[in-house]
């Protein structure tokens, strides 16, 4: 039987009460949400739309649709991650870094150029990105894995005059501040030869015989 004296009903009241508050927060949360998520959604669906083809193939998994990427924005809004508004997308805090190489790579461009003279173009500081591409569909963590390599740069990469890849090279050791990453260049070496592109690696001690250089490059990328 329903307890109908007073402290009963207040104590009924009192769990209505509760019970609505509860119900009212839940829906202000999940109406929150709802605008949080429509907002990520426009930006990925406006950034799709101005990304170049050939950038968006490249970065996106193949077969990848709409409703996937709306997955990631979903659980990126999980996450706690807040959406970039207008505002902040055009309040940047950058400083020029001043010179585009250090000064060892400078003087190493310099001494390429000569060496090369007219007979190929050498563009400096490429993402691994604008060089290489997966050749089929990939499982998601094998994608994983070649996207986050898509992110890492070489040194020098020596190019036709119509910008056909010729070769790669890049400086070891003190030539980058004394550290060694075998590792690392093992990997970038490993994914650059499936391509089929040339890698040639120098180390400090190299660089200032020019002859053993000219030698190395010739072997390495047969230039005429």
């Amino acid at each position: 039987m329903y307890d109908l004296s007073l402290p009963g009903l207040m104590a009924f009241v009192a769990m209505v009460v509760l019970l609505l508050v509860v119900a009212m927060q839940m829906r202000a949360a999940r109406i929150a949400a709802g605008r949080r998520r429509t907002q990520v959604l426009e930006e990925v669906t406006l950034t799709r739309k101005e990304l170049d083809p050939e950038i968006l193939a490249r970065i996106a998994l193949p077969g990848m649709s709409d409703s996937t990427i709306i997955r990631a924005a979903d659980r990126l809004i999980a996450a706690g991650a807040a959406p970039l508004s207008a505002a902040q997308s055009g309040d940047w805090h950058f400083r020029s870094m001043g010179r585009l190489l250090s000064h060892p790579k400078r003087c190493f461009l310099e001494t390429l150029e000569q060496i090369v003279a007219n007979r190929c173009r050498i563009a400096v500081e490429v993402h691994l990105g604008g060089l290489l591409q997966p050749v089929e569909p990939l499982e998601p963590t094998v994608w994983a894995r070649h996207r986050t390599l898509l992110h890492r740069y070489v040194d020098y990469v020596l190019c036709t005059d119509d910008y056909r890849i010729i070769g790669v090279i890049e400086l070891d050791e003190a030539a980058h501040g004394g550290y060694t990453h075998a590792e690392n260049d093992r990997i970038v070496d490993s994914a650059l030869r499936s391509a089929g592109i040339p890698v040639l690696r120098l180390h400090s001690k190299q660089l200032g015989n020019r002859a053993l250089l000219e030698k190395a490059m010739q072997h390495e990328f047969h230039l005429e």
